[in-house]
């Protein structure tokens, strides 16, 4: 089964001095990241495959698609710590082929 990871709804964020500054609502608690984590949460508004997040990075920066990966599971086990996204299992749908007819005349 595929992740998917989602920013939570009860966070905004906002750019301050070149930061991104996450707030959680519930939580009262303020997270600053730079600006490729601040490129990485925005993306995070629809949920997204760690696949899709590399290929987004890789059109941003100059990275190797080992290092963006790399970097980005980092980046989601820290904003996993602090409670600020959602995780989703993704069930693949097994594929259903038209039923078999036989053309009889």
């Amino acid at each position: 089964m595929e992740k998917k990871f989602r920013r939570h709804q009860d966070t905004e964020v906002m750019l301050l001095d070149g930061e991104y500054v996450i707030m959680q609502m519930n939580r009262q608690s303020i997270t600053r990241v730079n600006e490729v984590g601040g490129m990485i949460w925005s993306l995070l508004s629809e949920a997204r495959t760690v696949h899709e997040l590399v290929l987004c990075l890789q059109d941003h920066y100059e990275t190797t698609y080992q290092t963006a990966e790399n970097d980005i599971h980092l980046f989601l086990q820290q904003l996993e710590e602090y409670d600020l996204v959602e995780i989703m299992e993704v069930v693949e749908k097994e594929s259903n082929p038209l039923p078999y007819r036989s053309a009889v005349t």
